[in-house]
Order: C-alpha cells, then structure tokens, then sequence
C-alpha cells in the first residue's frame, strides 16, 4: 500500500499529521482542551491518588503501592465517529432514535 503513494507526498503528510498531534499534546498539556470537529476531544484529567495490589507479591509488606495523584490524557470520540465505528456509517438523526 504505501509502494502506491508518492514518496514526497507521504512524507509531506506524515510530517504534518506528527506536527498537528505534537500540537495538540502541547495544548492539552497545559490544561486546554482541543476539539476536532468529526472527530472527538482531547484534554486532560487528574487521577486521584490510590493504592494499587500487586496479586503476586499481596502477602509481602510491599505487596502494596500508593499511585500519586497525576494528570492523564482523555479522549472523548464525537456522535458521528462513534457511529461510524459502530455502525460502519454515519448514523443521521432519525435513524438513532
């Protein structure tokens, strides 16, 4: 599939696809949220502190290990591309009631 592709052409985009998503990881680092019409919302939440078990070492003193509270990437896909991964298409208003 990519022998099909002109090799300046896929790079020229593949350069600006990796520029775009730098982009948007930047944005989202700092607390902004980034929406892409069609496609979903990226942003970014905190993970409240917890202890986790490991089952394999849980009857050892360090069987458990406190995770600090940190920040995580979120991904929220919008109506249409869920539909389409659903259902294959995009589902119109009529048809999802």
């Amino acid at each position: 599939m990519l022998a099909e592709f002109n090799e300046p052409v896929a790079s020229y985009k593949m350069r600006f696809l990796v520029a775009q998503l730098f982009k948007i990881i930047k944005a989202v680092s700092v607390t902004e949220d980034v929406k892409i019409k069609g496609f979903g919302t990226f942003s970014k939440v905190t993970v409240a502190e917890r202890t986790i078990r490991n089952t394999i070492t849980a009857k050892l003193p360090e069987g458990e290990v406190t995770v600090p509270e940190h920040d995580c990437p979120k991904f929220i896909p919008s109506d249409a591309y869920r539909s389409l991964l659903r259902y294959g298409h995009e589902v119109s208003e009529s048809e999802a009631a």
